[in-house]
């Protein structure tokens, strides 16, 4: 499934728009998880949006198939950490504050 034709997309959009009513953040007393989200797990179990996840990484070699071990690895290669504009001191002559989270950007 290739994930930006207009086929994939809507296929993705019809499993999303037959999605039952379901609470996304149940207990508010508590942190937020997402992995206690009804919906990310209702989301998380359906073949299309699966597949479609898989394919995109896969494709831009963000996760890679090992041969010689039969498994698949992150690709750690494939990315590098940049400064976003937002996170450079002011007057700093774009040094990065010591705040600032790291971003990445996709190399290709």
């Amino acid at each position: 499934m290739n994930p930006t034709t207009p086929q994939t997309l809507s296929r993705l959009l019809h499993v999303a728009v037959n999605m039952p009513p379901l609470v996304h953040y149940p207990d508010r007393e508590r942190r937020f998880r997402i992995e206690d989200s009804p919906v990310a797990n209702w989301l998380a179990s359906q073949h299309d949006l699966r597949q479609w996840l898989f394919n995109g990484v896969a494709t831009r070699n963000l996760i890679v198939f090992d041969k010689s071990t039969g498994l698949w690895r992150g690709n750690p290669a494939r990315l590098k950490p940049v400064a976003h504009p937002d996170d450079l001191e002011e007057g700093g002559g774009g040094v990065p504050s010591k705040e600032s989270i790291c971003r990445w950007q996709e190399l290709g």
